[in-house]
């Protein structure tokens, strides 16, 4: 006969109180084998203790304001943390943050060089494991594919294509590390397939995380099958060299 109503992207529990917190560290990202702050910022008076977690696990608890905690060396991965925040034997608990620990690199560890040819599937990798939302977003679950299998991304090895990346939905996105030779306006050339009668798109492309093209359209190939490719061309895409 209990009903606990919990709101979106908030943890909620059964013993909330009129206390309220909030965790943050300054860094989101961290290299391997290096400690981050967490800091739980609050303005709730009869606060007795506040517990901080890891995960699922308790690693440290302070009483007395301000409420900081600096956690062990962290390994690789991304690792999530949320305090509880206690009067008495009751607690309230805050937001969880979550921190990506480790970088993302070129696939392989070896720079796509431009000009040159870039295999759609060898998008980059996250040293720490799964790239998704670090390196790429993939709105479905797993690889439906056959190429980089511990991956979100749905890439299929094709003979006269290479690694190609299909089942695309809008909002996904991948990312390519890239070494420029020189300094320059440059023609992005890339093959692709649509069975849909509407083609496909718009696609976005972005260097250094500003938008250098955009409302880029294709048009179908194929009313039978996916598998008939196209090639479409972006012009004056600047590139700095590096």
């Amino acid at each position: 006969g209990y009903n606990l109503i919990a709101a979106a992207n908030e943890m909620t529990s059964s013993r909330d109180l009129d206390v309220s917190g909030q965790l943050r560290t300054a860094f989101d990202r961290a290299y391997a084998n290096s400690p981050i702050q967490l800091e739980l910022v609050t303005q709730s008076a009869g606060i007795t203790k506040v517990e901080f977690y890891s995960g699922t696990n308790l690693v440290f608890t302070d009483t007395e304001a301000p409420y900081t905690f600096t956690t062990a060396p962290l390994s690789l991965g991304v690792k999530t943390f949320y305090t509880r925040l206690y009067v008495g034997n009751a607690y309230q608990l805050s937001n969880q943050i979550a921190v990506t620990v480790g970088e993302q690199l070129p696939y392989q560890g070896i720079a796509q060089s431009i000009p040159g040819t870039i295999e759609a599937g060898n998008f980059d990798e996250f040293e720490g494991g799964n790239g998704q939302q670090i390196a790429y977003f993939d709105s479905s679950k797993g690889n439906i594919g056959d190429y980089r299998t511990e991956e979100e991304v749905d890439v299929v090895m094709d003979t006269n294509e290479g690694p190609t990346v299909g089942w695309i939905d809008s909002g996904e996105w991948l990312e390519y590390s890239i070494s420029v030779v020189e300094s320059g306006y440059y023609t992005l050339s890339f093959r692709y397939a649509s069975g849909s009668n509407l083609g496909g798109g718009p696609f976005r492309i972005l260097v250094d995380d500003r938008v250098v093209a955009s409302n880029v359209l294709v048009s179908q190939t194929s009313n039978t099958d996916w598998n008939t490719y196209a090639t479409k061309s972006v012009t004056d895409i600047p590139f700095t060299s590096g």
